[in-house]
Order: structure tokens, then C-alpha cells, then sequence
């Protein structure tokens, strides 16, 4: 087999047994309905902040957090069904610099929750955040992309803004 620019069905035939395998080429970005479906969530619960939608965009989601008072983790929860052979995600950020942590949370196809580093928020300014999934993840839904408090730190505030939410999909469209 050599491999092309496109996706291909690969088989092999040993005797009077046929087996066959998809091969999947490069990845394609689908859009999900994060910015309508986000909605505010705190680990412990009843924490300070808030999402905003259309926050300077159609797709922009204001996530801001103040953690305190036990308060771990803010949450833009969703519940979104990711498209088939999805990979990774990978969205547009404006980092605030406060020095949290973004994660992402996927729930796979036997329902457990997988967590996964996105990227540490250090760098005041927009950019683009991609998160690879490892190949046992077999995420099938978006469950949220949410911020961790720094380490250590007790008391921490700020704002993140996240647009063009999309799942990275296996192969061409």
C-alpha cells in the first residue's frame, strides 16, 4: 500500500478470507454550536462569574471566573455531539495572562468523562489553541472547556474569551 492525498479502503485477501480497513488522510475542521449551547458552571459549586455570549462575535463566549472561597474550577459547560473520528478540538482564545490552567472535557462513547490539557493562560492576547486527543479518548461529546485556578494561588480572578469552537475530524471532508 502507498499511501495518497485522499482517504482509502485498503484490503487484503489471504485464501477465501477478505479483511478491510479504512485509511484516513489528513483532518478537516467541523464547527460546533458551542457559543449557543455554553453555560455557566462552578466546581464548587455557586462560585462567582458568568459566561457571556456574543461577547464581540457571533462565536465569541466571555468566560469569566473569580476563584475563591474553595472555588477550583469555571466552567463554559455544553454538551455538544462531536462529529465521527473527531481528534482533537481546537478553538480561538484571548488570554487574559492570569496564569490558570484551560482544559477540555470530553465524555467518550462508553460514557466516561476524559479531561485534557488545552494550554496555560500566560500570554495576554488572541490565539489559537489545538488540542490533540490521544487515540484511546473516542470522544463523542464536548462536555466543556473550562479554566483550573493557578497552583497555589487561592485568590485569582479574569476573563477568557473563546470563539470558533471546532472538532478536528480524521480524513478529508
Amino acid at each position: 500500500f502507498h499511501a495518497g492525498s485522499r482517504d482509502a479502503t485498503v484490503a487484503v485477501r489471504i485464501g477465501t478470507t477478505v479483511a478491510s480497513a479504512r485509511v484516513t488522510v489528513g483532518s478537516h475542521d467541523v464547527a460546533l454550536p458551542f457559543a449557543d449551547r455554553a453555560r455557566f458552571v462552578t466546581a464548587r459549586r455557586g462560585g462567582a462569574g458568568s459566561v457571556e455570549k456574543n461577547a464581540g462575535c457571533g462565536s465569541c463566549v466571555r468566560l469569566t471566573f473569580s476563584f475563591g472561597n474553595g472555588e477550583r474550577a469555571a466552567y463554559a459547560a455544553t454538551d455538544i455531539a462531536l462529529p465521527g473520528d473527531t481528534i482533537g478540538l481546537t478553538f480561538d482564545l484571548q488570554d487574559d495572562g492570569s496564569d490558570g490552567r484551560v482544559r477540555v472535557a470530553v465524555r467518550n462513547e462508553i460514557n466516561e468523562d476524559v479531561l485534557l490539557d488545552a494550554t496555560q493562560l500566560a500570554e495576554p492576547d488572541w490565539r489559537t489553541v489545538r488540542v490533540r486527543f490521544p487515540a484511546e479518548t473516542r470522544a463523542a461529546r464536548l462536555m466543556a472547556i473550562y479554566v483550573l485556578s493557578p497552583k497555589g494561588i487561592e485568590l485569582s480572578q479574569g476573563s477568557i474569551v473563546l470563539r470558533n469552537v471546532r472538532a478536528i475530524v480524521a480524513g478529508h471532508e
